[in-house]
């Protein structure tokens, strides 16, 4: 009889981190890399690293995320810029070998171009994003959640009050936490 109780408490408590993260809300926090820049932004230079803040809910292998990201970059004789992302995604998770998981995301964005100075011109347009990696899930005591590494791909078609147009690409890696709620 205490084999049985030791056995299925042992298998609860390897389950309850995998259990929390299958269903239910979360909010996670990640830093990462600098920005690689593409399209119209591929002659400037990423400064710092990015950051990404999302709360998202999970219905089994699915979910939705609402989330905030963004890095900075030098804009040429503009001078510093801060790229910042607001967008709805859509993921699906997928089990691969106990607690780990690989996932992927897509979503739309609201993304805005802010010079840090008042010299620059202000940019803002709608866009795409695409990510894929992977999650490892953690028992954090009272709360279920999960580590995550991933890579995503930002696109927009941005513009300013003076017609002047360009198309951005952005790519950066994220390590971050996310917590049960």
């Amino acid at each position: 009889m205490n084999k049985v109780v030791l056995t299925v408490a042992l298998l609860g408590s390897l389950a309850a981190p995998r259990l929390a993260a299958a269903e239910g809300g979360y909010l996670s926090l990640g830093v990462g890399s600098s920005a690689s820049l593409g399209g119209d932004l591929s002659g400037y230079e990423s400064t710092g690293r990015s950051a990404r803040l999302s709360i998202g809910q999970r219905f089994g292998r699915l979910g939705l995320e609402a989330g905030i990201g963004g890095y900075g970059f030098e804009f040429g004789n503009a001078g510093n810029y801060d790229a910042l992302g607001l967008g709805v995604y859509g993921r699906y998770s997928r089990p691969l070998v106990g607690k780990l998981e690989g996932f992927g995301r897509f979503g739309v964005e609201r993304t805005w171009l802010r010079p840090d100075s008042t010299t620059g011109r202000e940019f803002k347009g709608n866009g795409i994003a695409l990510g894929a990696g992977l999650e490892y899930g953690l028992d954090l005591g009272l709360a279920g959640g999960a580590v995550f590494l991933d890579w995503t791909l930002h696109s927009a078609g941005v513009s300013n009050q003076f017609g002047d147009d360009l198309d951005t690409t952005s790519n950066m890696w994220t390590l971050g936490l996310a917590v049960s709620l």
